[in-house]
């Protein structure tokens, strides 16, 4: 019984040092300043490479902005490095796969990369669009919904930017036409 205590003490320990050590990671560069909101994507990209998850790093993102640890725009920084994050694992796949394997792995890395430039470009008017749009529906401007609207409009915006470079991709794939 008592080797069960020392274990889950230990599992305990370490989870709670390494949540402290997010939490002051997201901390750090807390600013809206265009060296702050690069810090901010480069700690999302690492959180979700860590945690390998980006529904984990988008948890701890809508955390820390519910509880103020961040504002809506570093919020949503952090979340856009997440997003690209989640290409790691694509691209560690791609080594030693099938061209095939590899051309999807790099379809995945430019849809997230292309949807993040333009969210980065376009991220204060989108957090003031997003803000006002929860404004005139009658919504609080509480944190965690307006983080979950911009990660939702960050996605379509994405799907949006691919579609037109979807032919391009094909053909580049050796694809001529979509339809038989």
């Amino acid at each position: 019984m008592g080797e069960i205590v020392k274990a889950v003490s230990i599992l305990a320990g370490g989870v709670g040092i390494f949540l402290i050590g997010m939490a002051g990671m997201i901390r750090l560069p807390d600013g809206e300043g265009p060296l702050d909101v690069l810090l901010q994507v480069v700690v999302g990209f690492v959180l979700t490479c860590i945690v390998q998850s980006s529904a984990a790093a988008m948890a701890i993102m809508l955390t820390a902005a519910q509880n103020g640890l961040l504002s809506a725009q570093g919020a949503a920084a952090v979340v856009i490095g997440a997003n690209v994050g989640t290409t790691d694992t694509a691209v560690i796949a791609a080594i030693g796969a099938t061209p095939n394997a590899r051309r999807a792995s790099m379809a995945h890395v430019a849809f997230k990369v292309v949807a993040a430039a333009v969210a980065l470009l376009l991220l204060p008017w989108m957090i003031r669009a997003i803000a006002t749009g929860m404004s005139w529906t009658g919504y609080a401007a509480d944190p965690a919904i307006k983080l979950a609207i911009f990660h939702t409009t960050f996605n379509a915006l994405g799907v949006l930017l691919m579609i037109p470079l979807a032919v391009a991709l094909l053909h580049a794939a050796g694809v001529d036409t979509v339809m038989p």
